[in-house]
């Protein structure tokens, strides 16, 4: 289930379904296909605002909808407007719609006021209204025409494409593109190579709980390191990894070994998730380089960490199916549980807060001391 927050759509004035469409890869992250997206709607102050977006299948409608309307019923939504994203024939569309339109108001206080079809999401494609209100449907009042059937916007001038912009990226072609980085191998190293730097970082994170802690810096050289020298190691680190781009953090074993080290034990895990939080452009990169590059533990929380660092990256849309991948890998996964129980409720900046409490916590208790004020922009 992918969610969106309400956080680039403040003053977002909604005047056509085909504007709302233009936001879905913006809002999902990827442009659906074979798809029913809902937009939530929450008022305040006697106005509708957009709030969170989400997508299932359409074949998995009648199994996914009750949880998915509880979810956007926990993150406040009062109205739900549907788009069936398919290019299936025109009955097969109407046995889908048929069994939507029987689930619209399965809860009093929350229902789908209204549903159109669109073949593809892309600027100029043509959409029509399916259900909806009476006066929806008089195509003959200039007022309400454009709610009947019309063209999506500029998809490129959305206002869930900003973040995208800023940071000069793209919505993904599909789901599965969107999903291919959490399952890519590192490219950079052989597979035994890959299984040699994860047996270094596992030995070196036994050290650092042990009384020798490490003989040797980062570098292979230095003096000895303790696990009282992580935070500051963290903080150089990723201060050193910030003009770097990710091919070349994925290609450097020492940033990789290193990373993976801190991600190996679950109170070391904590002891840098805050500064990891702290340096967020640079984390994202060494966070999935290490999920990449790993098995089992320090891949599983690397990529809880990610996904976290993803929500203060303003692409919270794609943190969903991050946590899905370490829970369907490792269903016991704790850190993963809570943190997707708190995704799914909407509650994207108490995660991180909490995670940055927890990490000051964790420094405070294994290390003797509190970590510095992070700073987050949310």
């Amino acid at each position: 289930m992918c969610i969106r927050d309400r956080t680039s759509t403040e003053n977002f004035i909604v005047q056509s379904p085909g504007q709302l469409i233009a936001n879905i890869p913006g809002a999902l992250g990827f442009y659906p296909t074979e798809s029913l997206v809902l937009m939530g709607f929450n008022k305040t102050l006697g106005r509708y605002t957009l709030g969170p977006t989400v997508r299932m299948d359409i074949d998995k409608i009648p199994e996914t909808m009750n949880e998915v309307t509880d979810t956007l019923h926990h993150m406040g939504c009062e109205m739900l407007m549907g788009f069936l994203v398919t290019t299936r024939p025109e009955e097969l569309i109407d046995a889908v719609i048929t069994d939507l339109y029987y689930h619209r108001c399965l809860r009093e206080d929350m229902e789908i006021v209204a549903c159109w079809h669109v073949p593809q999401v892309r600027t100029g494609e043509e959409y029509a209204i399916w259900f909806g209100p009476e006066v929806y449907g008089t195509a003959d009042s200039p007022q309400w025409r454009d709610w009947v059937t019309g063209r999506v916007s500029s998809i490129t001038d959305a206002a869930t494409m900003t973040d995208f912009v800023r940071e000069g990226k793209l919505p993904d072609i599909n789901r599965e593109e969107s999903l291919a980085p959490l399952r890519d191998i590192n490219p950079h190293f052989s597979i035994n190579e890959l299984m040699a730097l994860e047996r270094t970082a596992k030995a070196a994170a036994k050290d650092l709980h042990g009384d020798r802690g490490l003989r040797a810096g980062r570098d292979g050289e230095g003096e000895s390191y303790a696990l009282a020298d992580v935070p500051g190691d963290a903080d150089l680190l990723l201060a050193e990894c910030a003009e770097k781009s990710f091919a070349e953090i994925s290609a450097d074993w020492k940033i990789i070994t290193t990373a993976a080290t801190w991600m190996s034990t679950t109170c070391m895990r904590d002891v840098v998730m805050g500064t990891c939080i702290e340096h967020a452009e640079a984390a994202e990169k060494v966070l999935l380089a290490v999920a990449q590059s790993m098995h089992h533990t320090a891949r599983h929380n690397a990529l809880c960490i990610y996904g976290a660092v993803l929500i203060v990256r303003k692409f919270s849309m794609r943190t969903g199916a991050v946590l899905a991948t370490v829970l369907e890998e490792d269903p016991d996964h704790s850190l993963a549980g809570l943190m997707m129980q708190a995704y799914r409720s909407g509650l994207h900046e108490w995660l991180v807060d909490s995670l940055v409490e927890g990490s000051d916590i964790a420094r405070e208790k294994l290390i003797g001391r509190a970590s510095s004020p992070v700073a987050l922009e949310l």
